[in-house]
């Protein structure tokens, strides 16, 4: 929906692209738009689309998106393998939840469309853009990544 958003409709970028990712344990998204446009200008459509278009999508779709979600992890291992990444990942992580699935499975049942949508403007109502600037730009962002982080304020 992202790339579709930003790249198809609007044709902001020459690269748009979303990931999800998970580091420590730690879950986030990563959205890029490479363009010829203003920084400012990216960094206002991609709050847009995650304040006003992504939620109106999911609350249109949400039934689909949560059912189909439902059965890829309601889905059995085909393989012996695919058991033992899983197993073995608990392992390694040191969490040791070897039912997994089935709690997650429990948990997306409960989910009703008001509660992810109060969750997700939680989560995306603030963020950290980072705007990089080509070596022709007369713009700098930041040079030091230690004074950015020090002008950070946590709350």
């Amino acid at each position: 929906n992202f790339f579709q958003s930003i790249k198809t409709i609007e044709t902001l970028g020459y690269i748009v692209r979303s990931i999800a990712a998970k580091h420590n344990d730690v879950y986030g998204i990563f959205l890029q738009v490479q363009s010829s446009s203003s920084p400012d200008f990216l960094q206002e459509r991609v709050t847009n689309f995650l304040q006003n278009i992504f939620p109106s999508q999911v609350t249109q779709n949400f039934n689909e998106i949560l059912q189909s979600l439902i059965q890829y992890k309601s889905q059995k291992s085909i393989t012996l393998i695919e058991d033992a990444n899983k197993f073995w990942n608990e392992i390694l992580t040191q969490q040791y939840v070897f039912n997994r699935t089935a709690i997650e499975t429990t948990a997306l049942k409960q989910i009703v469309p008001n509660q992810l949508l109060k969750e997700y403007q939680a989560l995306f109502s603030s963020g950290l853009f980072v705007q990089i600037y080509g070596s022709n730009s007369k713009d700098i962002v930041f040079n030091d990544i230690q004074t950015f982080k020090e002008s950070l304020s946590y709350s």
